[in-house]
């Protein structure tokens, strides 16, 4: 039999934890064999890709290296990734060691890199490469209560991050680099004698619990025991959302808990989602926080202590949480979380949409725009569009809450409005609204408190339509009355502004015209509407000060209106 089927002479016994690219460089080492002849000796027909060892394992290939070793399967596939795919947040379904399937598997964000960070004690000691050590959730050592090193203090690279094979130069040595350097001797750095941080006693805690669920165990979210799978997949979530949000604004002070300002530090990244910070402190910090968060007894305290740190979000209008989900991965609590943590700010439609109506209120008894001294009271110190925009808004907002289920189309369209105007507005609105949406929802629903719900204002529209088709029976005398000297083309004009100001409806559903007036009958009313405006102040001027005259009385016994005689 050839030594490529047959059993190694010199097997040793994997330790606890360990990864199988070690063991076989163990395995190698003891057999005296070097780091070509080890590739060659683990290839299999057909060829697979030595990188997927730490990953997983096709079958042909955990045939092979169970033939080699005289180990089952189930311990093989044990040392690597694969062997704990229930309890990683991970969907590894697709484990053929192509191209394609690396690839689908590294789209999930977070995925174990090429390379493993270390344990500088842990190599000295024993010199076993940890399986635990490559998985981007792991950034301390337990036992020595250690930072894990991400790089080498010679080469400056991630350890075992060969390209051309897993197993690392230097294979008697496990404590050093073996990274290839560009010349034909590996980095020579060794590992075990690097310096590393110590870890605050704070953080030890989240470490604990991430050990005891990649060991099999359960944990606690929220109050709620949850699989180690569903524990795992909420931390690094909400891990991504607290660095995106840090990102976002760096310079606040609730970001530099995270990421505190000096040099060495990764420079801000907006594509958390993809890659972890490669810093294990960082990485530490950000994950310590996370399981600090979903440490809380129930999801309402949890979503207190997120809503601080929603106030780092970006100004991007009303889209906060899609912000956030653009740049993090789905998952069902997290987004609860961040739902019930955005609350203060979530859009006005969702307020109304939630707001129980009053039996009363009825989308007959609001206008095409609301009355203007309520809107004046209510809603114009928080808007900044125009009146008639924000008036519109109103009563497009009222309607909503009167009707159930009722969107910003459907409200339009329950005023007479055509459908596409009620969004367009809202969206106006929304993109010029500079005030709390919880503010603007209190407003709306005073107003709808105050309107008289025994007016019809569908009523008043129809008298104005009948009104606009007896002209003849009124106008003359209204115009007379009102504005003198205007001609009979002022007709269209002065049943607009009954229609404006008696029934509270839009110009643009005027009935004076067949069709929606123009910009040129738009412009020609509003000098009538002013021409009308003034003459009505003038006149109200003339009353005023009618009523502040002097009374015709005497003064120092004089009538007014006799002249003072003057003494002789």
């Amino acid at each position: 039999m050839s030594m490529w089927t047959q059993l190694a002479p010199i097997v040793p016994v994997p330790a606890d934890g360990e990864g199988l690219d070690g063991y076989l460089e163990r395995l190698g080492c003891a057999n005296g064999i070097d780091r070509p002849a080890l590739s060659r000796l683990c290839q299999t027909s057909p060829r697979h890709s030595l990188g997927i060892i730490p990953l997983f394992l096709p079958g042909p290939l955990a045939d092979h290296i169970s033939t080699l070793t005289n180990l089952n399967r189930t311990t093989i596939t044990a040392m690597t990734l694969e062997g704990c795919r229930d309890r990683l947040p991970y969907r590894m379904t697709k484990t053929e060691g192509d191209a394609n399937s690396l690839q689908s598997l590294r789209r999930q964000g977070w995925f174990p890199p090429k390379g493993s960070a270390y344990c500088p004690r842990c190599l000295a000691v024993d010199g076993i490469w940890r399986l635990s050590w490559r998985l981007p959730l792991v950034t301390m050592c337990l036992e020595h209560q250690l930072y894990l090193n991400w790089q080498c203090g010679d080469c400056r690279k991630m350890p075992r991050s060969v390209r051309s094979t897993i197993f690392k130069g230097h294979m008697d040595n496990p404590a050093v680099c073996g990274n290839p350097n560009g010349t034909k001797t590996p980095c020579s750095g060794d590992l075990s004698s690097a310096q590393s941080c110590p870890v605050p006693v704070a953080q030890l805690r989240f470490a604990g619990r991430i050990r005891t669920v990649l060991a099999g165990g359960r944990a606690s979210v929220c109050g709620q025991e949850v699989t180690s799978r569903e524990y795992l997949s909420s931390l690094k979530a909400l891990a991504i959302v607290l660095l995106q949000l840090a990102s976002a604004q760096p310079t606040a002070s609730l970001s530099q808990i995270l990421i505190p300002p000096g040099p060495g530090l990764p420079p801000v990244d907006r594509h958390w989602a993809a890659a972890p910070p490669r810093d294990t402190a960082l990485r530490s910090r950000v994950l310590a926080c996370a399981d600090t968060l979903l440490s809380k007894t129930t999801v309402h305290a949890t979503a207190e202590d997120l809503r601080e740190w929603m106030s780092l979000l970006p100004q991007v209008g009303e889209a906060r949480l899609k912000w956030l989900a653009d740049r993090s991965p789905t998952d069902p609590l997290i987004m609860r979380l961040l739902r019930m943590a955005d609350q203060d700010r979530w859009r006005v439609s969702r307020l109304l949409s939630s707001t129980a109506p009053e039996q009363k209120l009825s989308p007959r008894a609001v206008p095409q725009q609301l009355p203007k001294h309520l809107y004046d009271r209510h809603l114009a110190p928080l808007l900044t569009t125009r009146s008639t925009t924000g008036r519109l808004f109103g009563s497009l907002s009222i309607v909503r809450i009167a009707v159930k289920n009722a969107t910003w189309a459907i409200a339009a369209k329950v005023l007479g409005l055509p459908p596409e105007l009620g969004p367009r507005t809202a969206r106006t609105v929304h993109q010029r609204m500079s005030a709390d949406p919880r503010q603007l929802h209190s407003a709306i629903v005073s107003i709808a408190g105050e309107l008289d719900c025994s007016r019809d204002w569908r009523v008043e529209e129809d008298r104005v339509r009948e009104l606009n088709d007896s002209r003849d029976t009124w106008m003359q005398t209204w115009l007379h009355e009102r504005v003198p000297g205007s001609r009979a083309s002022s007709a269209p004009y002065a049943v607009t502004y009954r229609w404006i100001h008696e029934a509270h409806g839009l110009l643009m559903t005027t009935p004076a015209w067949s069709a929606a007036p123009g910009p040129d009958e738009r412009a020609q009313y509003r000098a009538f509407e002013k021409r009308l405006r003034l003459r009505n102040c003038s006149n109200e001027d003339v009353a005023l000060f009618d009523s502040r005259r002097v009374p015709n009385t005497s003064l120092m016994g004089l009538p007014l209106d006799s002249p003072m005689k003057s003494g002789r």
